[in-house]
């Protein structure tokens, strides 16, 4: 195209253009500098992309350099590792009585260092370190002399893992032993017996679709379906409760659940309500008398510590600590200090994870307002 504008030119220089000529001359050199204009977006969009790789990249490598440092200094006393998350933890953050197997952390304990995968993010005093990673993983073993633990880090950002060990004097080798889950299911099960059918049913639901196959290339499309202002790519963590609740319409269980029929109102109040969408949780039912005001899942008054969150209650949560709802779960169990949950797209599928009950990332729960045994023809 070059050569045959320069031809043109050569040609042209001293008899003049016609009109036909110069149109012609015109949409040629057009062509050549959309092309090269094509060619520099390309490259400088390519750049700034290698750029922030190489940004978190350089991140994840410091950030393994920071957690060797920690350990080398004696401030990393416990980890707590389950679930794909990881926290560590000073001395003072742990009780005497805390055994292998069995970290029993103070009220006040804070993670000098957590891992959420929900968000993606690893974080220090409640502040983003890295975001965008999509595996993290930290595990404490014994060395031969017995004496301290040997620290592994493990980070994936952008399609690279980065791995480190460390040796720490300090590091207990009492990592929380991952729960067994077939017990928690059972406890859960259990718990829920006491609270009604509508609770019961809820959480068989949940269970049932950690474990149901799904689209990977579109893990929301199922339960974005019932909502037809959404695609199937929107952020579905809303939507997942929304359809737990939605009627079977079809009798092939991909539109809905069928659990609203438990809940009070449902079909003149709470049907189809606002969930996740432009990045902003709203309510999972229309009306606000679906569910309890948000509160603390845990409140201490006079050093004693009362749980106020049940199986079958909505959890939220706000990772960037700024007063906005970023995400929402369901809890399925609570045992000793541990909140475990069953969310939908975390991780990009339906997955169980697991926070500290006074963690900074859950803004509060609700409680859904559950039809009595009488009202819904079953039993407590």
């Amino acid at each position: 195209m070059i050569k045959m504008l320069q031809k043109i030119q050569s040609v042209k220089r001293n008899s003049g253009f016609t009109l036909v000529e110069l149109l012609v001359f015109i949409l040629c050199a057009s062509v050549v500098t959309l092309a090269a204009s094509g060619v520099m977006l390309f490259a400088m969009n390519s750049t700034r992309v290698s750029m922030d790789q190489a940004g978190n990249q350089n991140t994840a490598r410091t950030v393994s350099m920071l957690v060797e440092n920690l350990a080398q200094k004696g401030e990393v006393y416990a980890v707590d590792a389950g679930y794909d998350a990881w926290s560590l933890y000073r001395k003072d953050a742990v009780k005497p009585e805390s055994s292998p197997g069995n970290i029993i952390l103070e009220a006040d304990a804070e993670p000098i260092m957590e891992y959420q995968p929900s968000g993606g993010s690893i974080l220090a005093g409640g502040s983003v370190l890295l975001s965008g990673v999509t595996a993290s993983s930290i595990e404490v073993s014994v060395p031969e002399s017995g004496v301290g633990g040997v620290l592994a880090i493990s980070i994936t950002v952008d399609g690279d893992t980065y791995e480190s060990k460390v040796y720490s004097r300090t590091v207990k080798p009492f990592t929380n032993e991952e729960e067994d889950e077939e017990d928690l299911e059972e406890e859960a099960r259990e718990e829920v017996a006491k609270e009604g059918e509508g609770r019961q049913k809820f959480v068989e639901a949940l269970l049932a679709e950690v474990k149901a196959m799904f689209d990977p290339l579109h893990p929301g499309a199922k339960y974005n379906s019932i909502f037809s202002r959404y695609n199937e790519d929107t952020p579905w963590c809303g939507s997942f409760i929304a359809w737990l609740m939605h009627p079977d319409t079809d009798g092939t269980g991909y539109y809905g659940a069928g659990i609203g029929e438990y809940v009070n109102g449902y079909e003149e109040n709470c049907r189809e309500g606002s969930t996740l969408y432009s990045g902003h949780v709203e309510t999972i039912f229309k009306a606000e008398s679906c569910l309890s005001e948000i509160d603390p899942p845990v409140t201490v008054s006079g050093g004693e510590i009362t749980v106020n969150v049940h199986p079958g209650d909505l959890i939220f949560f706000d990772w960037d600590h700024n007063g906005s709802l970023d995400h929402v779960g369901v809890v399925f169990m609570v045992r000793g200090m541990y909140i475990h949950t069953i969310e939908g797209n975390s991780g990009d599928r339906v997955a169980k994870r697991k926070y500290f009950l006074f963690s900074q990332d859950i803004a509060g729960y609700r409680a859904i307002d559950w039809k009595s045994a009488d009202q819904a023809g079953g039993t407590p």
